[in-house]
């Protein structure tokens, strides 16, 4: 099963939900601004969803699903306040 990812709201302007589905081992979520600085790194430890908090400014993201070292997936979200 490939690595399925769902982030809602798309846009936000409080904080969004990241839900991936169909993947194994260490799995990490790595947000990204649109310059390609991480802001934040959420490890979802057996989970399948990951709540990323309001403290993102106005902008276009990227939320990476990381598993096993491995890039699977990469979605954009947009922050408007």
């Amino acid at each position: 099963m490939a690595c399925r990812m769902e982030i809602y709201p798309n846009p936000t302007n409080t904080g969004i939900t990241i839900k991936v589905q169909g993947s194994k081992g260490q799995t990490k979520v790595k947000i990204f601004d649109v310059s390609g600085k991480m802001v934040q790194v959420l490890d979802l430890m057996n989970k399948t969803t990951c709540k990323v908090a309001s403290g993102l400014t106005n902008g276009i993201y990227f939320a990476r699903v990381i598993e096993n070292g491995n890039t699977m997936k990469t979605s954009r979200f947009l922050v408007v306040r």
